[in-house]
Parts: structure tokens; sequence; C-alpha cells
């Protein structure tokens, strides 16, 4: 999508908000790990159906994807008993059929046919928990750690903000809110916005001058 907007000569904030909200990723590699195995490795008991919606997966993470949710959980697993750390960003390690097996022996004492990412994968703030898409790699990044059968996100692509110079238009969005405060009323108030990729728009610094002028060293 990037690609295309960028040969148009433009990118409107819309479109920008478009991609940011991306969850689609380009396998087979995530996160320096090459799982092209997966298109490789011969079924046997539990880990059939696995592999069939993991080799018919479009790579697009949605909440209501399967796919994701199967890969989600195998890329928990091979990450927390496989994966290597490199200095080198640029470092690729490639997946084998027996990591990939035992991985998807995991998933099968976990997942159960029909799941979607949405049932399995939260954002958590305070005693709020709402489904959230998007895996490791994709634009709209989450990366999750394991607990209770379920996966939730602990970086939910950080702070946003889109902005045309020329129409000074900025707008920002924060994946929970603007407070600290559990017991305030803005310490969930952006976590909606987040998760249908909607912003708030931020005044014009005109709006600050003419109603704050007294406390501002803006002249």
């Amino acid at each position: 999508m990037l690609e295309t907007e960028i040969a148009k000569g433009k990118i409107d904030l819309e479109t920008l908000a478009n991609i940011f909200s991306d969850t689609r990723v380009i396998l087979p590699i995530v996160r320096g790990i090459d799982f092209s195995v997966i298109y490789e490795v011969v079924a046997h008991g539990n880990r059939g159906f696995l592999l069939d919606i993991l080799q018919k997966w479009d790579g697009e993470a949605d909440i209501m994807s399967e796919g994701a949710a199967v890969f989600a959980l195998l890329f928990y697993r091979y990450k927390d008993m496989y994966y290597t750390y490199h200095k080198n960003p640029d470092t690729i390690k490639v997946a084998s059929a027996s990591e990939i097996n035992e991985c998807l022996d995991w998933v099968s004492k976990r997942y159960v046919k029909g799941m979607t990412l949405g049932s399995i994968q939260f954002i958590k703030r305070g005693s709020v928990s709402k489904p959230i898409g998007g895996i490791p790699d994709s634009v709209n990044t989450i990366r999750s750690y394991f607990e209770k059968d379920k996966l939730v996100a602990e970086e939910g692509c950080a702070f946003r903000m889109l902005i045309n110079l020329n129409e000074r238009d900025i707008r920002t969005c924060h994946p929970y809110g603007t407070s600290s405060d559990e017991a305030a009323e803005h310490y969930t108030s952006q976590l909606d916005l987040f998760l249908n990729n909607e912003y708030k728009q931020l005044r014009p610094m005109t709006y600050y001058k003419q109603n704050y002028k007294s406390k501002m060293i803006i002249k």
C-alpha cells in the first residue's frame, strides 16, 4: 500500500492512517525468522488442521483471522523456546521442521478450531480488556506475552501522530489514554480510538494564542 501511494506522489492523512493500521505481514520472514518450512512440513496427528490453516493464511492479522490466531500462538512459542538474539538486525534464523512441529504440538493444546485472533489476543489497561489485531512485523505491530491461555499486547504500536504541514492538520492517538491515574477519566479514553483507527484532531496554535495568551510564552 505504501509503495502504491508514494508512486502517486502524495499521501493524504486518511491514507496514512490506513497504512498505520495495516496488520498484514509479508511471509515467510517475521522478526528475522524464516518460517518457510511451514509450507513443507508434513502433517501428523493434531498438527494437521493447524498446518492447513497456516499454509492457506494470507498474512492478514485482523481480529477475525484464524490464520493470524494460529500464527500468533506459534510465533510466541517459537520466540520463547528457539529465538536467539543477534546484534545484526539482518541476521535471518531459519526455523527447522522439528522446531515447528514442537510449536504446533504446543499450539494444538491451546487452540480450538474456529478461534480467531480477536478471541485470544487482547490489549489491557487496568480493568479494561479488548481484542486487538496485529502481530510482530505488521505495520500496526503488536508484541504480546502469554498469560492464562491468552496473548496480552504489551506494545500496542505506541503513540501515533499524523501531520499535514500545509493545512496545519495534526491528529494524534495513544493506545490507552492521556492519564496514568487508573481512577481518572482519561486512563482509557483513547483506547477505542486506537482500536478503530481514529484520531483526535489538535486545535490550531491560534486557538491557544487567543484563549491562553496570558499563560503562554509564545507571542
